[in-house]
């Protein structure tokens, strides 16, 4: 593609055909279809043909460069800087392309860089390639149910010389999922009258808050977000791309309660949404400690492949393991006090402000959990009102 960038042809979609012979794949001829739609389809073409992800290693170096593209090129001219992209030859299961009607589906384990100070550079797809001695990727955002488009394509993000190729050595590696490139990006929006696929994509926006009362002595450790398909990690909310289908959604939340200066009460909850997306939504609170772990366990893994659309499927997989034990918008979860050990790295770090009488170690404490339902407006999230669930955790004195 590099050898290309800079020639010229007669017709505009000669710079596409000439290239037939050299990536061995055969298309139809269509004058008069344009460059841009030629190259699409060679690219395509190409991704069917071959697992080689050095196809999206391209930049867009104009002055006007938006900030979200396609995945694809539209010219071989933003090649002109790949020529020293080398590719990592050993095969890999995040390597398989398949093109379809949404676009080029990809299983992968992205790369989370939380703490990068560039924005962009915190949702990478790792495309095996490198450059000299430094691993690249492409920044990507979500735009849709399981769909990313290229973030900030004026730039490679270059990972430097220490990237693991093996995901469960990785610390930055998320949970593999099913990814979908967009292609192309549409003209006009549903929900938004500008550009920005984000917002224009979302019809309503879903988000947990912790009530400021709790958020001192309340600390989470980890929180598992499903369906993952309509969880946006950069803005850490649930969003919904249109106004007709029940969706749904959860949170696994593990955390740690500060109970005195020197000891603390694991909390585990379970909380679920549903319908949220087309009317008032329906809220379920619900302690993992109530379950036995290989109940919880095989909620958390049935749940992750139930799709967004699959309301009903979700509340009854829910009921199903927590039915006779709900209570309405308030759950009150029995728990053990900890010591907090100090020196200990792997004890959590809790400060105190304040002092009381400690309790014994292993004595039960009652946690009460609630919820309230709330609407924000945040345009830079959605268009529509964001809507709140706000929590409370503390404990019952």
């Amino acid at each position: 593609m590099s050898w290309a960038a800079m020639r010229e042809t007669t017709r505009v979609e000669d710079m596409t055909y000439c290239l037939l012979g050299i990536f061995d794949v055969n298309l139809s001829l269509i004058y008069g279809e344009g460059g841009k739609k030629a190259f699409y389809r060679l690219q395509e073409a190409i991704a069917t043909d071959t697992s080689d992800l050095s196809i999206f290693v391209w930049t867009d170096d104009r002055p006007t460069c938006p900030d979200f593209a396609p995945v694809l090129a539209e010219s071989p001219r933003q090649f002109a800087s790949s020529g020293n992209i080398t590719v990592a030859l050993e095969d890999s299961i995040y390597r398989d392309l398949t093109v379809t009607s949404r676009g080029i589906q990809v299983e992968s384990s992205l790369l989370w860089f939380a703490d990068h100070p560039d924005h962009a550079y915190r949702s990478v797809l790792d495309v095996f390639c490198r450059l000299g001695n430094e691993s690249i990727g492409i920044c990507i955002r979500k735009i849709g149910g399981g769909r990313y488009a290229r973030h900030k394509p004026g730039m490679l993000a270059i990972l430097g010389d220490k990237l693991q190729h093996r995901p469960w050595l990785d610390a930055h590696r998320l949970l593999v999922e099913s990814l979908t490139l967009a292609p192309k990006l549409p003209s006009s929006y549903p929900f938004h009258s500008g550009n920005n696929p984000i917002l224009g994509n979302r019809h309503l926006v879903l988000r947990l808050h912790w009530e400021p009362s709790s958020t001192r002595d309340w600390s989470v450790h980890h929180c598992r977000t499903m369906p993952r398909s309509h969880w946006d990690k950069h803005e850490d909310v649930f969003f919904a791309a249109n106004s007709t289908t029940k969706g749904w959604a959860a949170f696994f939340v593990h955390g740690v309660l500060r109970n005195t200066p020197t000891t603390y009460i694991p909390v585990n909850l379970f909380l679920a949404c549903f319908q949220w997306n087309i009317g008032p939504p329906n809220t379920v609170i619900a302690g993992l400690h109530d379950v036995e772990p290989s109940t919880a366990v095989l909620l958390e893994s049935q749940l992750d492949r139930i799709r967004f659309e699959s309301n009903r499927q979700a509340r009854a997989m829910v009921h199903s393991v927590f039915d006779g034990k709900l209570k309405d918008r308030t759950a009150v979860l029995e728990t053990a006090v900890i010591p907090i050990e100090g020196g200990n790295p792997q004890s959590p770090v809790l400060v105190s402000e304040w002092h009381s009488k400690s309790l014994h170690v292993g004595e039960k404490v009652n946690v009460e959990v609630t919820v309230d339902i709330g609407h924000e407006v945040c345009p830079e999230l959605c268009v529509n009102p964001v809507i709140q669930l706000n929590v409370r955790v503390a404990v019952v004195k």
